[in-house]
């Protein structure tokens, strides 16, 4: 298919953080003309799309947030499978929202990459990544493990099994290497530190060294896992750990658990100021999230939460909200509605009482007329007695 595009320069159109895009439309960001070049094995360039329904490109929309961004889809729009994969490690993670009315939100966070063009086309849009200044590799960074004090590593020199060394990585971040004595480790990554070694073996000792430096016991980085997880934690990393590694490790999610895990860069992080990352258990499950917990991050799951019914119900009190619970689904597991419910005024209250009771019609939404309402925590459905 030839693309047919125009471009717009979004300081000139008065954007000041973030873009709406309602047309065919390419936008260049700032520094979009190669003044930034990517180099050979770095990340990035990269283009992620997205399916768009056939006359739904009006409802799309891309906005730029604080170390990432939020691309907002028509019901039906389908996102990439591995948002890290093919970013080519310019994003961390990518969380995918279902929103009442049956739309998408779609939570990207950026580590090393930032957008640099956006494209709309009939059935789909193009986001353009590019790396950002001073930014290391991406692909490689996000999955390459760095050494850190307490790291146990084992140091083989090829054809001289005299020279392989086990070694722990001392709290000043130094270690004893075979011949040439110390070296710096923590902070390097496993393959810079084998190449350290092996040009100082080069220098004063051999011809050509092959070093290879492994891992044996990781005990530097780590993630704490709380809540709703059969043993909660502190989880060690080892490289490229993702989320469901780690609450894997932590040994699952508990009956208890809710819809949400959330992932806090730190314990001042998950204390208050900035928040969380929200990852939707819905798609944690389905495997449609990708996140790399860092170096000291706080790993939440939420306990599960309740919404209450009473009235003409056979079986009043409170409602387990499992994923995806709606309005039909509440009443189902609440043993259904008695002979004089009335099916065409059902009140949903929201649990802070801060907006005025929905009502639902019930026969509207079984015939697929209305859409069927996700209830949330703390929600009350009354069921009235209808009059003859």
């Amino acid at each position: 298919m030839k693309r047919r595009a125009f471009s717009a320069d979004w300081r000139s159109a008065g954007f000041s953080r973030g873009l709406m895009i309602l047309l065919a439309v390419v936008v260049f960001l700032p520094g979009s003309a190669g003044e930034n070049d990517v180099t050979a094995g770095s990340a990035g360039p990269a283009e992620l799309s997205f399916s768009i329904p056939e006359g739904m490109i009006p409802n799309v929309g891309v906005s730029l947030e604080e170390g990432g961004l939020t691309v907002r889809l028509p019901p039906g729009a389908g996102v990439p499978e591995d948002i890290v994969a093919e970013s080519r490690g310019l994003a961390v993670s990518g969380n995918l929202h279902h929103e009442p009315d049956g739309s998408l939100r779609y939570e990207i966070r950026l580590a090393y990459g930032t957008l640099d063009q956006v494209l709309i086309f009939p059935g789909y849009l193009v986001l353009r990544l590019r790396s950002q200044p001073g930014a290391g590799p991406g692909g490689a960074s996000a999955r390459q493990y760095h050494l850190g004090v307490d790291d146990r590593i084992q140091i083989t020199v090829g054809g001289h099994a005299d020279l392989q060394t086990l070694v722990v990585v001392r709290s000043n971040g130094m270690i004893s290497a075979p011949l040439v004595g110390e070296v710096q480790a923590a902070g390097r990554a496993v393959q810079e530190l084998a190449g350290e070694i092996a040009d100082l073996l080069e220098a004063d000792f051999l011809v050509n060294p092959q070093v290879d430096v492994e891992v044996l016991d990781y005990n530097s980085q780590w993630v704490l896992v709380t809540g709703q997880v059969v043993s909660p934690k502190r989880v060690f990393l080892q490289g490229g750990t993702t989320l469901k590694e780690v609450i894997a490790e932590a040994g699952g999610l508990t009956s208890f658990a809710g819809s949400r895990i959330l992932v806090a860069a730190s314990l001042e992080e998950a204390g208050g100021g900035r928040p969380p990352l929200v990852v939707d258990r819905r798609d944690f499950e389905a495997g449609r999230t990708h996140v790399f917990p860092r170096h000291g991050s706080i790993v939440n799951v939420e306990k599960i939460d309740y919404a209450f019914i009473q009235g003409e119900i056979r079986s009043s009190g409170t409602v387990l909200l499992e994923p995806g619970m709606t309005l039909l689904k509440a009443i189902a597991i609440s043993g259904g509605m008695t002979e004089w419910a009335d099916r065409k005024h059902i009140r949903v209250l929201d649990g802070e009482g801060g907006l005025p009771a929905r009502v639902y019609n019930l026969k509207r939404i079984q015939d697929q007329k209305d859409p069927d309402p996700l209830i949330e925590k703390g929600q009350m459905i009354i069921i009235p007695r209808r009059f003859l």
